[in-house]
């Protein structure tokens, strides 16, 4: 199967001279139920050696839909301020504006603001910044 993107992430916790990449295979949009399918696994290099047989590889269930929300982002990848956050009035709203996962990405995708290549890249990064490929 041709590899869609091969991101380098940041290197194993607990085995630091281990890089890891995350690799995408396959991706399926679905807008009739507001869901973007991504196949992926992670690669594991030491020395330049693919070591990817001692560690956990697939990345399981990884579906871009609505039950969750993701903050919105500018040009520069940085969150954009909610102008209605005020920890003292408003405790509950967040810090940063959020929309719909599914939303948001489709949105992106249909503007043609952001390629797809560059914002897949983009969220592993930002997925990888929060330990989500720490498994």
């Amino acid at each position: 199967m041709a590899e869609i993107l091969r991101q380098k992430i940041s290197n194993h916790p607990l085995f630091e001279d281990v890089e890891r990449f995350v690799v995408i295979d396959r991706i399926a949009e679905n807008a009739d139920v507001a869901q973007i399918v991504i196949d992926a696994r992670l690669e594991y290099e030491k020395d330049g050696q693919d070591v990817s047989s001692n560690f956990k590889t697939r990345i399981q269930n990884w579906i871009v839909g609505n039950h969750y929300q993701v903050v919105v982002r500018d040009q520069n990848n940085e969150p954009i301020p909610n102008p209605e956050y005020d920890p003292e009035e408003n405790p509950d709203v967040s810090e940063f504006l959020t929309m719909p996962a599914f939303d948001y990405f489709h949105s992106l995708i249909l503007a043609n603001q952001v390629p797809l290549l560059t914002l897949l890249s983009i969220n592993v990064l930002n997925d990888d910044e929060k330990g989500a490929f720490n498994f």
